[in-house]
């Protein structure tokens, strides 16, 4: 993250799953919202939170198998990718 920094980028580290985390990070004002969590349970509850808060934002997620990948789709992300795959949803 180092590198993401250097850009002159703010990372946050903690429950992303969080309301309060999330504002107080600027989920209001981003645009795009990564997801990159490895525990499955956390990244839905990450992205149902950031996705009924924040309909806004972009969510780009990486999904752990395409379990996780249908879950997130159920959700309505529609740009999840798999290690170097990409899979989107819907037409974009």
């Amino acid at each position: 993250m180092d590198v993401v920094r250097t850009y002159g980028n703010v990372v946050h580290y903690h429950d992303a799953s969080k309301l309060e985390l999330l504002r107080a990070a600027g989920a209001q004002h981003a645009k795009i919202f990564f997801l990159t969590i490895d525990d499955v349970e956390a990244s839905m509850r990450t992205a149902e939170t950031v996705a009924r808060h924040f309909p806004h934002l972009t969510i780009v997620a990486r999904v752990r198998n395409r379990r996780h990948a249908y879950h997130l789709m159920d959700i309505g992300i529609q740009h999840i990718y798999r290690d170097n795959t990409i899979f989107q949803s819907g037409n974009g």
